[in-house]
């Protein structure tokens, strides 16, 4: 029902045909399922096929997901390497721009935005910023998560080769109704589905189709910009981090089921008896005679005994392996997957594969953080103050990957701090106290003026 208001309000707008459309709404029926999918997953919201019989014999009540077991290490995942993702500074050669871009970027709380904005790209595979002015004028950045099936953000490219999509769509429900605003380059529009009926969502001092110009005319673009983790060449959107390991993640869990019915079987024995009855409230370290008064004869046949336990190692030497192969197929460097028992060159590999893709991460994530920046100054000389940085060209400044020892870089600095000079020994342990570049020039010409 929600993708069927979109795509009526796509066409309505006129912009797009109804073929282009409709190729288009299929495809995010299917990428939303997948981000709902993985979203569960991390969240530890695992899906498990288990019989009636199966849910009684490990005492799993139907109906209660917080009792399902699971062994969840895809958050381990995106954790480890969403750790290593954190934005340090912006960088541009005009002074007025950087203090533009700093004071915007503090006004929208950027520290915490960015990390819900990395964290969502790694889970989703696709996630989107969008910039606005506020009442006073100011451009402001806001974090929308990809469509879930329900609510979320989504872009539509008129090709794959596309730097910019032609249009962002946002979709979210108010009680029953559907909101969907779909954003150009040139002009705003918003609709309102209710009861299977589509209009233009208008109010007393804003009309349901808006341009979207800067002051000559010209059209400002979208103001959603797409973060995309792992695009694949000629491909429009990303992959989630975790997809590839969701199909062992599944087997983890399957061990852990059989593992922990073994250990019930093997701690609570099931017992037999041939030829008797024996008292239903039997325990063990009982005594318990049978026929006391006369002798059995030869006819009459009698057993007791208890089935044969089961081996508890096979299933723990499995799911060593099992966690060991998602550490592997993720390349995540940690003791949650097998990290003790790996050689030291495996961990080398992991820890080298895992500071390769954070890089790849923050060329592209860096390239979309700017196109905020650019996209935001805009925003702000069309629609708030005209003071803006319309030309500047701005690039992002990343904490290093690498894991390293605060006390190890701090004892390396001051170990060349007599040769490198106070600006670039500040540099050099900037990343342990979190200064970026306006920090270190205050602090140098503090120094200067000393």
């Amino acid at each position: 029902m929600t993708l069927q208001t979109v795509r009526e309000a796509m066409r309505a707008g006129g912009r797009l045909s109804t073929l282009t459309v409709d190729a288009w709404a299929a495809e995010q029926i299917a990428r939303a399922e997948k981000v709902s999918l993985f979203r569960d997953y991390v969240a530890g919201d695992h899906p498990q096929d288990l019989t009636d019989g199966m849910r009684r014999m490990l005492r799993i009540k139907t109906g209660s997901p917080l009792q399902e077991f699971c062994l969840n290490y895809m958050d381990t995942v995106v954790q480890t390497l969403a750790d290593r993702l954190r934005v340090v500074g912006i960088d541009t050669a005009d002074d007025a721009a950087r203090l533009w871009a700093a004071d915007r970027l503090r006004a929208s709380s950027f520290d915490g935005m960015q990390g819900d904005v990395h964290e969502a790209a790694l889970i989703d595979g696709d996630t989107f910023v969008m910039a606005y002015v506020d009442a006073m004028g100011q451009t402001r950045w806001c974090h929308e998560p990809g469509f879930d099936g329900e609510n979320g953000m989504m872009v539509l490219y008129e090709n794959a080769t596309a730097r910019a999509p032609t249009a962002a769509i946002k979709v979210w429900s108010v009680g029953d109704e559907t909101r969907v605003n779909v954003y150009y380059a040139d002009r705003i529009e918003r609709w309102i589905g209710h009861g299977g009926s589509l209009s233009a969502y208008e109010t007393d001092d804003q009309a349901g189709v808006v341009d979207w110009l800067m002051r000559d005319g010209t059209p400002i673009g979208v103001p959603v910009i797409h973060f995309r983790h792992r695009a694949r060449r000629w491909g429009m959107y990303g992959t989630s981090e975790i997809e590839t390991a969701i199909p062992v993640q599944n087997a983890l869990n399957r061990t852990l089921y059989s593992m922990v019915m073994a250990a019930e079987l093997t701690a609570f024995q099931i017992r037999y008896a041939v030829g008797w009855q024996p008292p239903a409230d039997l325990a063990p370290g009982m005594w318990m005679a049978i026929s006391p008064d006369r002798p059995l004869t030869p006819e009459e046949k009698i057993d007791i005994g208890t089935l044969s336990q089961g081996e508890l190692m096979p299933y723990l030497d499995m799911a060593r392996y099992l966690a060991s192969e998602i550490g592997r197929i993720t390349r995540t460097p940690s003791p949650e997957f097998g990290a003790d028992d790996a050689s030291g060159e495996s961990l080398k590999q992991r820890e080298v594969g895992l500071i390769g893709k954070a890089r790849r991460f923050q060329i592209k994530a860096g390239d979309a953080w700017s196109r905020c920046l650019t996209v935001g100054a805009r925003i702000e000389s069309a629609y708030g103050l005209d003071n803006a940085p319309l030309d500047a060209q701005f690039s992002v400044q990343w904490a290093s990957p690498e894991a390293r020892d605060d006390s190890q870089r701090l004892r390396d600095a001051l170990s060349v701090a007599d040769q490198v000079g106070r600006a670039e020994f500040l540099r050099l342990i900037a990343p342990v106290f979190g200064y970026d570049d306006a920090k270190i020039a205050a602090l140098t010409d503090t120094s200067t003026q000393a």
